[in-house]
């Protein structure tokens, strides 16, 4: 574990991950300053039919932190996916894991090491630009009106951030080391992000499954989950994942057999 986490910093890959949480800060913050100067510059606030576009650029605590959240659930989701989509099939391929399992050690202890170490930092870089985020909003935007946003609200949301990071990042981990394919591994969570929750989204049970995270993510607030539709949610997203966390560890339990025959 701890070879994972210094190798993931000495490439620069978890440093990436970091640069980009706070780059998305930034990006959010120009975004409603520059809109809200474009729409008092050119008049346009003031226009008929223009109440919509004004309110969805309003500086306030609640925009601030939907907005991040959307580069969270998208983008940088998809940093996560192509950063790591090669971190098991590469090395395998490129038989980088003969020295380890030669000397003893587990494949399957490897994968899960990367698991922990990937993981792990996957979700804490991703909760802490949120809180970040979260923090600066509240101070530069207030948390006042009818638009206000209650931590009652906040924490499911922050929840949802971390599963839905945490299960793209086991099933990118994973299908690396099932399929021993780098593109495999970056298409399939890609296309699950992209069609998957938006053809399945519109049934009743989606409140009950994965899909759930994002329905609290775009509304924004726990309002129409309930707890125990979140605990349903949660439980069928972390028995799934340690399906492909079980299967990964098992398909890579050979390699040991496979190098003592080369």
């Amino acid at each position: 574990i701890k070879k994972e986490f210094m190798q993931g910093f000495r490439k620069g890959k978890f440093w990436i991950l970091l640069a980009i949480a706070g780059g998305f800060i930034v990006l959010n913050l120009i975004t409603f300053y520059a809109m809200d100067a474009l729409l008092r510059m050119e008049g346009l606030e003031e226009m008929a039919g223009m109440e919509q576009m004004a309110a969805m650029f309003a500086k306030t605590f609640r925009n601030g932190v939907m907005y991040y959240v959307q580069y969270l659930n998208t983008y940088y989701l998809l940093v996560v996916i192509f950063l790591f989509m090669g971190c098991c099939s590469k090395e395998i391929k490129s038989r980088q894991w003969l020295l380890p399992v030669s000397s003893g050690i587990k494949s399957s202890n490897i994968v899960l090491a990367k698991y922990i170490a990937i993981g792990l930092t996957a979700v804490l870089t991703a909760l802490i630009g949120f809180a970040a985020n979260a923090l600066i909003c509240l101070l530069l935007f207030g948390n006042d009106g009818a638009g206000a946003l209650s931590g009652g609200e906040l924490l499911p949301v922050m929840l949802s951030v971390g599963v839905q990071v945490l299960f793209y990042t086991v099933l990118t981990i994973a299908l690396s080391a099932i399929t021993r394919s780098a593109w495999a591994a970056a298409l399939v969570p890609i296309g699950f992000l992209m069609l998957i929750t938006g053809l399945f989204a519109q049934f009743d049970f989606s409140n009950y499954t994965f899909l759930a995270f994002n329905n609290v993510l775009t509304a924004l607030s726990g309002e129409g989950i309930s707890a125990v539709q979140w605990a349903c949610a949660a439980g069928t997203t972390f028995a799934v994942m340690a399906v492909l966390i079980y299967l990964s560890a098992y398909g890579v339990h050979q390699l040991k057999l496979r190098y003592s025959r080369a």
